[in-house]
């Protein structure tokens, strides 16, 4: 009998087969989620792809920017600079930053 996924005759890789029907059926009843990338994105630009990750209504705050506030806390440990950081951002970003610190700072502290 040939192996309806590997095509092997007879069977060589029983258990992974078995392993890759059960898969496929649990796919079937539960599809896996979908990247949040554009269709197009393998042939998008770094920019373009960069922009559109981090557009505004994917995130109230990009990543990216809580990232950057985080170094800036961490590592640099230059108040003016995150001073700097901050008034360069909406109050929305401002508070969604604050909070972020304030979030490595108490998990810190355990």
């Amino acid at each position: 009998m040939r192996c309806d996924i590997c095509g092997c005759e007879p069977y060589q890789t029983q258990h992974f087969c078995q392993c890759s029907r059960d898969i496929d059926a649990r796919n079937k009843l539960n599809p896996p989620a979908k990247p949040d990338l554009p269709g197009n994105w393998d042939t998008m630009s770094v920019g373009a792809l960069w922009d559109w990750l981090n557009r505004p209504e994917r995130f109230a705050t990009p990543k990216s920017t809580l990232d950057a506030a985080e170094w800036l806390f961490d590592h640099a440990r230059d108040a003016e600079r995150l001073k700097d950081f901050l008034d360069r951002h909406s109050e929305r970003d401002r508070s969604a930053i604050r909070a972020h610190i304030e979030t490595l700072i108490k998990r810190r502290q355990r």
